[in-house]
């Protein structure tokens, strides 16, 4: 059944002139803070682990597409025992201004929305996510499709112009506590186990590309998604304890947008930036 569902879903994206790596970025990770134990594929785990994957088509001058994600994870045992994990996960123009500094000014409050190429050109250093390149690209080297007999390759590997449509898949799964799961295809047996913290996130996204002033712009859709969670117990029942969990999702304008607050550049530097003493992060001199 596995198989059957498997060829099923190749067959559709090939059809539909979707190549990764080419006209498409494939971006995902898998984040663990505890126990994972499942079948598919078989993994047994009791640790911190951290997996990142991008599939990416690379440009002139080896230029690609932005994509950003940042895990942290914390955990003292003081007067108190805390739990927390932070992850960031985006891509396109959203990407791009969260790889910046974020510049004191008037221009901090003002929304941004989607960044059009005809708006900034192809000036360097502007939070657009568009590439411009000096041609039109074309693959190098046979896609699967390709290399498929007609009429699976009907429709050549090319990038999507204007007034062509494609879909775009953003998801994530997040996990905090205890998570069972059964399909059946075990028996009475379950088919994944997790205690602790487990995230996957994954983006699928279409690449566009469109012809202005003799230059060739290139870019893909702007996502961003994360969560921010902790958990402190005190060692006196009478104490109480704190849960606090945020967690963020977005595509397109609202996510860029989402990624030009200040709480989105205090999670960036929460993340990345080594923290002082009282756990704020310290100030960082760019190396020259």
């Amino acid at each position: 059944m596995k198989t059957v569902r498997f060829i099923l879903i190749a067959a559709s994206v090939l059809l539909n002139g979707c190549a990764v790596g080419y006209n498409y970025t494939l971006f995902m990770t898998k984040s663990n803070f505890g126990v994972d134990v499942d079948t598919r594929p078989p993994t047994a785990e009791v640790s911190l682990s951290r997996r990142e994957v991008v599939i990416e088509p690379t440009f002139e001058g080896g230029r690609t597409l932005p994509v950003f994600a940042a895990f942290k994870a914390r955990n003292t045992l003081a007067s108190t025992f805390l739990f927390g994990v932070d992850s960031m996960f985006a891509g396109g123009a959203a990407a791009t201004v969260l790889s910046q500094e974020k510049k004191k000014g008037p221009a901090d409050n003002q929304p941004v929305g989607t960044p059009e190429p005809e708006d900034n050109g192809c000036q360097e250093n502007v939070p657009t996510g568009i590439l411009c390149l000096s041609a039109t690209p074309e693959p190098q080297g046979e896609s699967l499709r390709d290399m498929l007999p007609w009429p699976f390759n009907w429709e050549k590997t090319t990038i999507p112009s204007k007034g062509k449509m494609k879909p775009f898949v953003f998801a994530t799964d997040t996990t905090f506590g205890l998570k069972v799961a059964w399909s059946g295809t075990a028996g009475q047996f379950p088919d994944s186990i997790k205690v602790g913290f487990n995230r996957k996130e994954f983006a699928f996204a279409p690449i566009f590309g469109k012809t202005k002033d003799n230059i060739f712009l290139v870019g893909m859709p702007p996502f961003l998604a994360g969560v921010d969670q902790s958990v402190t117990v005190t060692w006196n029942p009478l104490s109480g304890h704190d849960i606090h969990h945020v967690q963020f999702f977005a595509t397109g304008a609202a996510a860029v947008n989402l990624a030009r607050t200040q709480f989105m550049m205090d999670r960036r530097d929460n993340i990345l930036k080594p923290q002082t003493q009282d756990g704020k992060p310290e100030s960082v001199t760019p190396a020259p």
